[in-house]
């Protein structure tokens, strides 16, 4: 998807999401994060940080570092999330 479609597409950056949730559900969650990190950051840049789906990464990157007992930063990810959200909202 990235070769054909780009790699800030939003197919590619939608893959790479589903890609890492299945990392992090394989129990690898210091890998699922940097590429959620990435991903995050291109959607931002791209669709701009209020895109749906972007929240949906802040999200799920908040998930995994609580998953991962990393509760400071999970607690500023979701807060980050709650704010997307009732400006789009």
């Amino acid at each position: 998807l990235r070769t054909v479609a780009g790699p800030e597409s939003e197919h590619a950056l939608a893959a790479l999401n589903t890609l890492a949730v299945a990392i992090a559900n394989q129990g690898d969650f210091d890998q699922a994060l940097e590429i959620l990190e990435q991903v995050v950051a291109s959607n931002d840049r791209v669709y701009g940080e209020e895109h749906p789906r972007g929240i949906g990464i802040h999200q799920n990157i908040a998930s995994m570092l609580h998953q991962k007992g990393e509760f400071a930063r999970a607690k500023e990810r979701f807060q980050r999330v709650i704010d997307l959200a009732e400006r789009i909202g």
